[in-house]
């Protein structure tokens, strides 16, 4: 941690003890009548839960803000919240005479997480932004560097590229004008001598040389940040590119839990069940509005079937209330829509736009077809022509497909190869990092496309 970090770290640390200070005493005086002191009423008490929650913070690493997202800034903090009311329960139940009462206990975790995530923010979007910028030096000046910059730039984490390590300097183009040479691969080792606090990109997927690998190792033992362009684009940029992936790597990386974990796979479809269950509840009127509504703009069945590709390659019928024409691939073949297709209806257009053709995979997701989050099933006669064109598309296969996915929410609808590789790289993603935390950001950030409209075709 570089000195501007831990300067606002204190300032973390001492918002924090103000604000849980803060917590325990609002908490209080709701509870009871004005005037109470919960520091003169409950001093042990007051003095454990500030060390405690101060703690629980440090734990899920909240005190360097540079490299979190606002998710998972949201995310540890209500963790933190809820690490620290476990210890402070199992404490205050031995220790009877520091216990708070339970109005104030709940209330002090609301206020608590409400003060830490507002405070967090205040200081991300205004101290941070600007003061706060993670140092970076990228290994090589090829074009997988300029990516690796347009990534860096685009990133909600704020970086600063101190420039480029390499044999052959970069040509500046008009769109790529920071071409900083720091030296040549012969001089690595002291350029990073001079930024201890860089973090350190491998940007040459196609260069291993021993030396250089062996340089990067002395300097990651020396404590400096040094990750490979893979888990580079994995931690920054969410997904895990395709053109840089090496079988060793999947074959060694840690994740793929969904995968190779059965109660994992138990407990999502458990899971799945249960939210498929209340979503037909829930969308019940939206049913009894949508199947008159296609009954009566056009000819032809209300839920329209199509074979799709799932879970270990097996093949499904998707279900969808119709929203184009009954004959849309009269041609006799499998057709990408277009934007603007002339086929869909004018129904059709509107609960696209509101993602309600997609309803009908509920039954779906309760038959066992689908899940409620994964890789969006394509259909057999493109997946052959896309696992011959793109390396690894079958992995995608390997867990089964959802109603919307990490792709889904992250890129826009795309009918090329390149969108297909774009969306395969975010789909590997969701496969190797899928956690409960992970699904719950799809399913807000599904709620953002929705209401938005982008990437519905």
């Amino acid at each position: 941690m570089n000195t501007t970090t831990a300067r606002y770290g204190f300032l973390l640390l001492l918002g924090d003890i103000l604000l849980t200070l803060a917590a325990t005493q609002i908490s209080s005086l709701i509870r009871f009548e004005t005037g109470f002191n919960v520091f003169a009423e409950h001093t042990g008490a007051t003095v454990f839960t500030i060390l405690i929650y101060l703690i629980s913070l440090y734990i899920l690493d909240l005190y360097d803000l540079s490299h979190l997202s606002l998710f998972e800034i949201s995310s540890r903090i209500f963790g933190a919240v809820i690490l620290a009311s476990v210890f402070s329960t199992l404490v205050f139940y031995t220790l009877p005479h520091w216990r708070f009462g339970r109005g104030i206990f709940l209330l002090q975790l609301a206020f608590s997480w409400t003060g830490y995530l507002a405070w967090r923010l205040a200081l991300k979007n205004s101290v941070f932004r600007r003061a706060v910028r993670q140092p970076v030096i990228v290994i090589g000046a090829g074009e997988t560097s300029r990516d690796v910059v347009d990534v860096l730039e685009n990133s909600e984490i704020s970086f600063q590229v101190l420039g480029f390590l390499d044999d052959v300097p970069c040509a500046p183009t008009p769109a790529f004008s920071k071409c900083r040479m720091l030296g040549t691969l012969d001089q690595l080792e002291s350029v990073l001598a001079d930024h201890p606090d860089a973090l350190v990109i491998l940007a040459k997927p196609e260069h291993r040389d021993p030396g250089l690998i062996q340089q990067m190792l002395h300097a990651k033992m020396r404590g400096m940040e040094v990750i490979d362009i893979t888990v580079f684009y994995e931690q920054i940029a969410g997904r895990i590119p395709v053109d840089y992936l090496r079988e060793e790597w999947l074959l060694c990386a840690e994740g793929f839990r969904l995968v190779s974990k059965r109660i994992t796979q138990k407990i999502k479809r458990i899971t799945d069940v249960a939210l498929a269950s209340l979503l037909m509840v829930l969308t019940a009127p939206l049913w009894a509005l949508t199947i008159p509504a296609i009954v009566v703009e056009s000819r032809g069945p209300v839920f329209y079937r199509q074979k799709r590709v799932g879970w270990k390659g097996k093949v499904f019928e998707i279900l969808k209330f119709r929203s184009m024409v009954a004959d849309a691939e009269s041609v006799g073949r499998p057709v990408w829509a277009s934007e603007d297709d002339p086929r869909v209806t004018r129904v059709g257009r509107v609960i696209r736009s509101l993602r309600i053709d997609e309803l009908p995979q509920i039954i779906n997701i309760l038959k066992g077809d689908m899940s409620l989050i994964g890789p969006r099933p394509e259909r057999p006669e493109f997946v052959a022509d896309l696992e011959r064109q793109i390396p690894y598309y079958g992995l995608r296969h390997s867990v089964p497909p959802g109603i919307t996915g990490w792709a889904q929410v992250n890129y826009p609808y795309g009918a090329s190869i390149e969108d297909t590789v774009r969306k395969l790289e975010y789909d590997l993603y969701y496969i190797k990092n899928m956690s409960f935390f992970l699904d719950l950001k799809i399913c807000l950030l599904t709620v953002g496309v929705v209401l938005f409209g982008h990437g519905a075709r």
